[in-house]
């Protein structure tokens, strides 16, 4: 029994810990399995963080062009040199962020070194207080991380029109990404194309 709630708990840790994955599509505009598709010009559009150079160049590009190119296909659409059915574009960006993290020690020893309840006439509540030995003792610290984002988008060829979009948000200790990172980020957004 104990190791199937590990074993349950470890999955949420899991869970919440993976990439954020939005999309929006527009119902109006059938987009059929085999369809073409063209590179086409990214937009004015830019994400925060996108001109940072750690993924803004010419590697990290054809990371991504080529991660779209795979999933694309696997899905059944086929690139075309120019004047496709619809235009793929992306944009991607990595911004310093920063986390405030507080740890609160309690004195040792004393009545009241650790948590307890207590209850009174008309309430119980947890007793965070001081101690025999003083006040607890707060620790509050910054911890710098990056918040990566790629954001895909799929336009009518004809018009230029959005008709879908998906974005993928996640926390990286650096803005640097590799190729099984682009692929899994990619994966994940394009599922649900």
């Amino acid at each position: 029994m104990m190791r199937v709630n590990l074993l349950a708990a470890l999955a949420v840790v899991v869970s919440a810990c993976g990439p954020s994955i939005s999309s929006d599509r527009d119902a109006s505009v059938p987009i059929p399995v085999g369809s073409t598709y063209s590179w086409g010009e990214r937009g004015p559009r830019e994400l925060p963080g996108e001109r940072n150079p750690a993924v803004n160049n010419d590697i990290v590009d054809s990371r991504i062009r080529g991660a779209i190119d795979r999933e694309m296909a696997a899905k059944g659409f086929r690139l075309v040199g120019s004047g496709g059915d619809f235009l793929i574009h992306y944009h991607i960006g990595a911004q310093p962020r920063r986390d405030t993290l507080v740890t609160v020690n309690r004195p040792v020893g004393g009545q009241y070194a650790r948590p307890f309840i207590r209850c009174g006439a008309v309430r119980c509540w947890n007793d965070w207080t001081w101690s025999d030995w003083g006040p607890p003792e707060v620790f509050v610290r910054e911890v710098p991380y990056y918040e990566g984002a790629l954001l895909i988008d799929l336009t009518l060829g004809s018009t230029g029109r959005l008709v879908w979009r998906g974005v993928g948000r996640e926390r990286v200790d650096e803005p640097q990404v590799s190729q099984s990172d682009i692929t899994d980020i990619v994966r994940q957004i394009l599922r649900k194309l």
